[in-house]
């Protein structure tokens, strides 16, 4: 799970690409000059994370990507035994 998985661009948050410095800088100084929308995405992403991440949603994404991984070791288990 990345960034990307749990900011929606722009609304809960930046993704800011690994290196760039002077996109991380401009994000930065947007959000500190424009405090009430810096408190406003505050507000969508802990609506977001109290949302989307809690207990159950994690052991959901865990089993789902357990079903996941099993299906492909068998499917490569059968496949590896023609």
């Amino acid at each position: 799970m990345g960034a990307e998985d749990y900011i929606v661009e722009g609304e809960t948050g930046y993704v800011v690409p690994a290196g760039d410095h002077e996109g991380l800088r401009k994000r930065i100084l947007e959000l500190w000059n424009d405090p009430e929308r810096c408190q406003e995405m505050g507000k969508k992403a802990r609506a977001y994370a109290e949302k989307n991440f809690t207990h159950k949603m994690f052991i959901r994404r865990v089993l789902r990507l357990a079903f996941v991984l099993g299906q492909r070791e068998s499917t490569k288990n059968s496949e590896a035994r023609r």
